[in-house]
């Protein structure tokens, strides 16, 4: 096996140039897939920051509704009843609206948990852990499992063809 790795670095997407054969396959057929593997890991982050983003949306919301009910209170009556209903009722619907979105994000993170508790290697399992789920720097997975540029890029690269294979043996 040839690799090139010195296209490397932590900003690059693979890192593989399309003329580098892996096992004898050429990779040009084949990186879609694994973009597409790393695609769906790359959305674990994504739906994590989400979520945080909906519950500071959600206490917003509600703390802006204590502020209604609070001027609300204090001004003269008339008709005010119906605006703080309108108020309230909009809240109400955005805190459903934020849940579902929640819900849906979680699943979105439980398929990417799984996807990778598909993987028989610990050492895939780990390089992926660190970099999707925890969000590592290629320079932190290098020092947390102490494995050399070579070695980190490498299993990554054997776990997202693993997955690849995985995802197309299950579509058949």
């Amino acid at each position: 096996m040839n690799h090139d790795f010195s296209r490397f670095d932590d900003h690059s997407s693979m890192g593989v140039s399309a003329g580098i054969n892996f096992d004898g396959t050429n990779l040009r057929g084949v990186i879609p897939m694994y973009e597409e593997v790393k695609h769906k890991l790359q959305s674990y982050r994504y739906c994590l920051q989400r979520i945080d983003k909906n519950i500071e949306l959600i206490a917003e919301l509600r703390s802006r509704a204590e502020k209604i009910t609070t001027s609300y209170s204090l001004a003269p009556s008339g008709g005010l009843g119906d605006s703080l209903a309108n108020a309230a009722a909009k809240i109400t619907d955005l805190e459903r609206e934020i849940a579902k979105d929640t819900a849906y994000l979680k699943e979105a993170m439980t398929l990417v948990l799984f996807m990778i508790s598909t993987l028989d290697d610990y050492q895939q399992r780990s390089v992926l852990d660190y970099r999707y789920i925890y969000g590592y720097s290629w320079g932190k997975i290098r020092t947390e499992l102490h494995y050399s540029r070579t070695q980190v890029y490498e299993i990554h690269m054997a776990a997202l063809k693993n997955l690849s294979q995985i995802i197309k043996s299950e579509q058949k």
